[in-house]
C-alpha cells in the first residue's frame, strides 16, 4: 500500500491489506502512540527543569550520540539503553543517574497517549484473528514499553521487539531480518510512520508495509512562536484532527476549524494569563464583560475553580447612557454624531426615544426642530445639539433610574469581594474603567483592575498612564509592551472586525442598559436579537472549547505549557491580520457574516457584512482612491476654492 495523505486514510484500506497477511507488525511512537510534541526531543526541555540544567536538551542529545558511537565501535551496533545514555551524560554534568532515568520514564508514561485511529486498526486486527507483533527502535527497554502499551490499551500481542534489547534495529534492517527469520512460513505486514524506516526498509526483507503519515508531519504553517509552545500546539492540533479518523460533521465546518486552529490557542493563553494575574494579585473575583467575555468565561470555568468568576452585563453603550455626565462630549458623539454619520435616516424622534428624553420635544419645537426631522440635515443637527447642551440637566436626570438599577445589579455581583479583575478583549478598557468609576462613586468596598487582550496606542492621549499605573493590564500589547504588535491604524476597522468574529462573538444580543420597574425590580435591555450568525458562532466556540480541553488533557501536570505569551498566542491570528493571503481567505470564508454597528434600543441601526468591510478596505488601498484623497488633501489647503469645487460637483461626483 503506497503513501497516503492523512485526510485520505480509510480504515477499510488498512483492513484490506491486513486481511492478506498472517503477522501484523506495528511501530509504536507516532503510530500506536502519540507524544504531545512535534519533536520527541522536546521532552528533554521539560526534563531540564527537574535538575535546573540549562542546556540539558543538548547534553542529553549529545550523550545519546556519543554512547551510540562507542557501541558501534566496540560491539558493532548502535543500540543503547536509557542507562547507557545517562551513564554517559553523568560524565558531562553532575546528575543522579537513577533519579533522572526515573524522571524521563515517568514523563513518557504521563505524556504519551493513544492514537485513536491506530487503536481502531489494532482492535480490528485482533478481531480478524491476526498475530500481532510490535516493533520499535528505542532506548526504552521492553519492560518499560510493555507498561506504556498496556496503559494505552494495547494488549494481546504476540511479541514486542525493541532494538535496545535485541541489539538490532529497523533502520539498518537487522531487526526486520530477525522478524522474517522468526516467522519464516508466514506473510508479514509492517505499519509505521517513517517512510524510509517503516515503509521502504521492510520491503528489502520481503515484508510488506503501509506508510502511516504521522499527523505532526503533515503540512502546517511555520509560525515564529517559542519552539516548545509551537511544537506542542502543532502536534496536539494535528494529532487530534488528522490522525486518520473521519472528521465529524461539526469538525468539518470551517468555523469550527478557525476556532480550533486560531482562536483556541489565543483563548487558552489569555485565560491562563488572566488566572495567573488573579493569583499573583490576590483577586477575589473575576468579571467577564458581555459580550466579549462570553467564551472567555466558559473556558475559564472549564480550567479553573479556585477564583470565582461571573459573566456580567455591561458595555460601552451602557456606560455612556447610564452616566452621561461623566463624559458628556463622548455621550453626544456616540449617540448622535456617530449615529448620523453611519445612518443618514436617523430622525429626532429616534434619538429622543432611545435616550428617553421626550421631555425635550417641546423645547425643540420652540426652536423649529420636530420629531420627523432627519439629523443628517446640518442645520437641524446643530440646533438639536445646542438644545441638548443647554438642557444637559434633563438628559442627566433621564439616566438616574438606569444608574440606580446598575448599582443594584453590581451590589449583588461584587458581594464581599475586595479585589476584582474586569475582563474584556479591548481596546481602551472603557467598559472596565467606567465600572471602576461607578464602584467608587457608589462607595463599594472593592478595587478593580481592567484586564484586556489588546490595548490601543495614542501617544498624545496620555492614556498610557493607566497602563503604567496598572489600572489597565494587557495580554498582547499596550502603550508600553509589544508595541510592534499594534494594529495597523490604516486597517483598524478591518482588523478589529476579524477579532470580533474570532474572539468576541457571542450567541446573545448586545446589552444596552439596566432600568427599574415601578416596584424597584431590575430590568435588562438588549439590542434587538439577530440570530443570523448564531450557528456559526456555535461551531467557532465548539472548536475553541475542544482545543482547550484537548491541549490541557495532553500536557497533563505540565501546566507551564499553557503559560503562552500574548505574542505566541496571537501569531496564528496575526497570520490572518498581517498577510494578504490570510486576510483574503478569511474574507472569503466570512463574507456573509453580519455586523450591527450602531447599537440602539430602537429599530434604527447600521448593518454590514464582513464582505462590505473588506471591499471598503480594498477600495481605500486602491491607487485611484489614494490619488483622489491626495487631490482632496491638496484642495483643502485652499478652503474657498475647495468649497466652490464641492458645490460644482455635488450630486454628480462624490468627494
Amino acid at each position: 500500500m503506497g503513501e497516503k495523505q492523512q485526510n485520505e486514510i480509510d480504515l477499510n484500506l488498512f483492513l484490506e491489506e491486513i486481511k492478506k497477511h498472517d503477522v501484523i507488525s506495528f511501530d509504536i511512537f507516532d503510530t500506536l502512540i502519540f507524544r504531545p510534541f512535534k519533536d520527541p526531543k522536546d521532552l528533554f526541555n521539560l526534563l531540564a527543569l527537574n535538575g535546573n540544567d540549562l542546556g540539558f536538551r543538548k547534553y542529553r542529545i549529545d550523550a545519546e550520540k556519543g554512547v551510540r558511537r562507542l557501541k558501534q565501535k566496540y560491539y558493532g551496533n548502535y543500540e543503547v539503553s536509557l542507562f547507557d545514555i545517562y551513564d554517559e551524560l553523568s560524565k558531562k554534568i553532575e546528575i543522579d543517574i537513577n533519579k533522572r532515568i526515573k524522571d524521563e520514564v515517568d514523563m513518557e508514561m504521563e505524556l504519551c497517549y493513544v492514537n485513536p485511529f491506530m487503536k481502531r486498526v489494532y482492535q480490528e486486527t485482533l478481531k480478524l484473528g491476526k498475530k500481532i507483533i510490535i516493533t520499535s527502535d528505542m532506548y526504552l527497554n521492553k519492560e518499560i514499553l510493555a507498561k506504556l502499551l498496556k496503559k494505552n490499551g494495547y494488549c494481546d500481542y504476540t511479541y514486542l521487539y525493541v532494538s535496545c534489547d535485541e541489539c538490532k534495529n529497523k533502520r539498518t534492517g537487522t531487526l526486520y531480518q530477525k522478524i522474517k527469520e522468526d516467522y519464516q512460513n508466514e506473510t508479514i505486514l509492517h505499519i509505521g510512520d517513517k517512510y524510509d524506516v517503516d515503509f521502504l526498509k521492510p520491503q528489502e526483507y520481503n515484508i510488506d508495509s503501509i506508510h502511516y503519515l504521522a499527523p505532526k508531519d503533515r503540512a502546517f504553517p511555520s509560525y515564529q512562536m517559542t519552539k516548545t509552545i509551537f511544537d506542542t500546539y502543532q502536534a496536539i492540533t494535528m494529532q487530534y484532527l488528522y490522525n486518520g479518523l473521519q472528521l465529524t460533521s461539526v469538525q468539518k465546518e470551517k468555523d469550527y476549524l478557525y476556532g480550533f486552529f486560531v482562536s483556541g490557542i489565543f483563548v487558552l493563553g489569555y485565560v491562563c494569563w488572566i488566572h495567573d494575574f488573579a493569583q499573583k494579585n490576590n483577586l477575589d473575583k473575576i468579571f467577564f464583560l458581555a459580550r466579549d467575555g462570553y467564551i472567555l468565561e466558559k473556558v475559564y470555568k472549564i480550567l479553573f475553580q479556585d477564583i470565582p468568576c461571573e459573566y456580567v452585563l455591561w458595555s460601552r453603550y451602557a456606560s455612556l447612557i447610564t452616566v452621561p455626565g461623566k463624559d458628556y462630549n463622548r455621550f453626544i458623539w456616540q449617540f448622535i454624531t456617530r449615529k448620523v454619520k453611519q445612518n443618514k435616516n436617523i430622525t429626532v424622534e429616534d434619538i429622543l426615544n432611545e435616550l428617553n428624553i421626550l421631555c425635550l420635544e417641546e423645547k425643540l419645537n420652540m426652536v423649529g426642530v420636530f420629531r420627523e426631522n432627519k439629523l443628517s440635515n446640518k442645520k437641524i443637527r446643530e440646533i438639536f445639539l445646542k438644545t441638548l447642551n443647554a438642557h444637559k440637566e434633563l438628559v442627566l436626570e433621564s439616566a438616574k433610574t438606569k444608574e440606580e438599577a446598575a448599582k443594584k445589579y453590581y451590589q449583588k455581583k461584587t458581594g464581599e469581594a475586595r479585589k476584582i479583575g474586569i475582563v474584556d478583549i479591548g481596546y481602551r478598557a472603557s467598559g472596565a474603567l467606567s465600572l471602576d468609576y461607578l464602584f467608587k462613586k457608589w462607595n463599594f468596598s472593592c478595587q478593580s483592575t481592567a484586564i484586556i487582550a489588546f490595548g490601543l496606542n495614542n501617544n498624545n492621549s496620555g492614556n498610557d498612564i493607566f497602563t503604567i499605573n496598572e489600572n489597565i493590564v494587557s495580554y498582547v500589547f499596550s502603550d508600553i509592551v509589544n508595541k510592534e504588535l499594534f494594529f495597523d491604524k490604516k486597517k483598524m476597522m478591518l482588523e478589529m472586525s476579524v477579532i470580533e468574529i474570532l474572539l468576541s462573538a457571542a450567541p446573545k444580543p448586545s446589552f444596552l442598559y439596566f432600568d427599574l420597574t415601578e416596584n424597584g425590580e431590575i430590568l435588562e435591555f438588549y439590542e434587538k436579537e439577530d440570530t443570523t450568525n448564531y450557528d456559526r458562532i456555535h461551531f467557532l466556540h465548539q472548536g475553541i472549547i475542544d482545543f482547550v480541553k484537548e491541549y490541557k488533557k495532553r500536557i497533563g501536570s505540565f501546566s507551564l505549557l499553557s503559560h503562552i505569551s500574548g505574542y505566541d498566542a496571537s501569531i496564528p491570528l496575526y497570520q490572518i491580520l498581517k498577510t494578504e493571503e490570510g486576510m483574503k481567505q478569511f474574507a472569503k470564508d466570512f463574507s456573509t457574516y453580519v455586523y450591527s454597528y450602531m447599537l440602539s434600543s430602537g429599530n434604527v441601526k447600521s448593518e454590514v457584512t464582513f464582505h462590505d468591510i473588506y471591499q471598503k478596505e480594498l477600495l481605500k488601498n486602491s491607487l485611484p482612491y489614494k490619488l483622489k484623497m491626495k487631490m482632496i488633501h491638496q484642495l483643502k489647503k485652499y478652503p474657498k476654492f475647495y468649497k466652490a469645487i464641492k458645490k460644482i460637483v455635488k450630486g454628480r461626483v462624490r468627494i
